[in-house]
């Protein structure tokens, strides 16, 4: 006894020691390592020193961030959410998630949800937030008198030219007689604004619609028309610089838009596509007034943002309104570049333009991290 007394504790000991190095060893190598993005400067504050918080529809915000869940629940926990450790693992956010699912949709509890599950900080620094939204146009699905205009499939041989076609040269039948026409439309203006946008909802000629998704670009920078707009003969002290005034200026002059379209080099390749709303990049539906594009350098899709800025309401006189919203991060684009920016998505069609086309604001924004 005295012999077995003695062999077997400082085995134990030693057994313990053991699984307590593999169990730690096992969580490191759960963790994935830290991303190399650069830090977000902010500091925690509390969710009654945001402008305008105890004031917003919570529950709105409650169903678009259930949208990013459905994404967030497919990944992988060990990994991070986003381009730095700041956003924390995946794994944390689908607990957060997981608390969203049972909660009900009201504002009062929506509200409650966010305060319980999220800790608010605020980042240094502002920048600009604009505006933009879901093109309508009407289209066809073959040529027909007053739809001229194609818009193309991705073509199979994209990856193989790098960059591609430019704008110039794909309007000027680069692409012509492959049969990757998908949809006409009417005017250059359409055409413009579907590129721009990256999306669009299609009113077809029978009374249905569809949609039309981003699938691919031809490899070249965006380069505003601006210039070639002023050099065309367009003046912003009579016409206006929105981009509602642009779009009049190029449905009023269609032989002289076509010019002015190519100068901008990148051209965008649609997918017919269905759902109640545009796709973002993290590959969920927008949701109107709730979902933002950023910078995804600097932030994580899925995340929620409190915004402060503002913007012209066109149904009031074109006054001036302050814009304090909680909204999800959901998209990118091209031009989405900073620390703070912001792309704020009105929603579908003429009114949602209105709006969107109007907006240039300096502002700034709040992160809600789980706790």
């Amino acid at each position: 006894m005295f012999f077995s007394g003695l062999f077997f504790k400082p085995f134990k000991v030693f057994a313990a020691l053991i699984f307590a190095t593999l169990v730690l060893a096992s969580c490191r190598f759960l963790d994935m390592p830290p991303p190399e993005g650069e830090e977000l400067q902010m500091r925690m504050v509390r969710f009654g020193q945001m402008p305008g918080w105890n004031g917003d529809s919570h529950g709105a915000a409650l169903t678009a961030f259930l949208a990013s869940c459905e994404k967030i629940n497919k990944m992988n926990g060990r990994n991070w959410l986003g381009p730095t450790s700041q956003f924390g693992h995946v794994r944390k956010w689908q607990n957060v998630c997981g608390n969203a699912a049972v909660m009900p949709k009201d504002d009062r509890e929506a509200k409650a949800f966010f305060e319980a599950n999220f800790r608010a900080y605020a980042v240094d620094g502002t920048g600009i937030f604009t505006g933009y939204y879901e093109v309508e146009v009407p289209a066809s699905r073959s040529r027909a008198p007053g739809y001229t205009f194609p818009v193309y499939g991705r073509p199979s041989d994209l990856a193989g030219r790098t960059p591609y076609y430019t704008r110039a040269q794909i309007d000027g039948g680069a692409l012509a007689g492959r049969n990757l026409e998908i949809m006409w439309l009417q005017t250059a203006a359409d055409a413009f604004l579907l590129h721009v946008q990256g999306s669009g909802a299609v009113q077809l000629p029978d009374g249905t619609s569809t949609r039309l998704s981003y699938a691919a670009n031809n490899g070249y920078n965006f380069k505003s028309i601006y210039g070639a707009l002023q050099a065309a003969g367009y003046d912003p002290s009579v016409e206006g610089g929105s981009m509602v005034d642009f779009r009049r200026w190029l449905n009023a002059n269609p032989q002289k838009a076509v010019q002015v379209i190519q100068a901008n080099p990148r051209y965008i390749f649609f997918t017919e596509s269905n759902g109640n709303g545009p796709i973002g990049a993290q590959g969920v539906e927008l949701t109107a007034g709730r979902s933002l594009a950023v910078d995804d350098k600097y932030v994580a899709y899925g995340v929620p943002i409190f915004i402060n800025t503002a913007f012209i309401d066109p149904s009031r006189n074109n006054a001036r309104q302050n814009l304090e919203r909680l909204v999800i991060a959901q998209d990118t684009g091209s031009a989405i570049n900073g620390k703070v920016r912001g792309d704020f998505f009105w929603g579908t069609g003429e009114r949602a333009l209105q709006y969107a086309g109007r907006m240039k604001e300096q502002g700034r924004y709040f992160l809600l991290l789980p706790r």
